[in-house]
């Protein structure tokens, strides 16, 4: 059984992410985790449901400890789960949880170089800095998961995927639209700043338009 902290978040294993500590409950849930040097998990609650698959939390740094309480702690994913049941007995949740990985499958290194392209490309359009080393990972998806503007829905599908070739693909066509609809709003807002122009041309004679007024 495994503390477990319900958040609008997906967390995948490799994953680095701060979160800030401020509840009482998870205050207690993360110092015990400290005291017993033990991982909680990560579960998405998003739209009044709990998701049945998350994935584990190391914590790896302690930010900032705040007088009240409160804390600022680094965590990375370890582990993905299903959740098996809920034990409500203590002040935050715990679950029985089942641990997974991959089924076996050999890594299709063209398709991850191309996904790692678009990947790089998108981190380019938004002037986002460069992941370096992330590319030639085993599980490269799950670290360009992090970066790749997935809305939670889509980034929970992806956590549930259970070959790297299918996150890969998943990623992949998700890039794919992502891009392109960044490419056509940069288009748009082109033509838009060109049509702004138009406030400079002299104004129409209508007499020397012809016809009936």
């Amino acid at each position: 059984m495994i503390p477990l902290f319900p958040l609008n978040m997906v967390l995948c294993p490799g994953e680095t992410t701060a979160l800030h500590i401020f509840e009482e409950r998870y205050k207690e849930m993360i110092m015990t985790c400290l005291e017993d040097d033990r991982h909680f998990g990560i579960i998405l609650f998003h739209e009044s449901e709990l998701k049945q698959t998350g994935c584990t939390a190391h914590i790896t740094e302690i930010i900032k400890k705040y007088p009240d309480g409160r804390m600022d702690i680094l965590v990375k994913g370890v582990q993905r789960f299903q959740l098996l049941s809920i034990d409500r007995r203590k002040s935050y949740l715990r679950g029985t949880v089942d641990y997974f990985a991959d089924e076996h499958d050999e890594v299709d290194l063209i398709l991850r170089a191309r996904v790692s392209a678009f990947h790089l490309h998108l981190l380019e359009m938004a002037n986002a800095p460069e992941t370096a080393g992330i590319y030639n990972q085993v599980k490269s998806s799950f670290l360009m998961a992090h970066s790749a503007g997935l809305e939670l829905d889509d980034k929970q599908k992806l956590l549930e995927l259970i070959t790297e070739n299918d996150r890969l693909r998943f990623l992949e066509k998700h890039l794919m639209l992502l891009i392109d609809k960044i490419t056509h709003f940069e288009e748009v807002k082109k033509l838009i700043r060109a049509n702004g122009h138009a406030k400079h041309f002299p104004p129409i004679d209508l007499d020397k338009l012809g016809g009936e007024a």
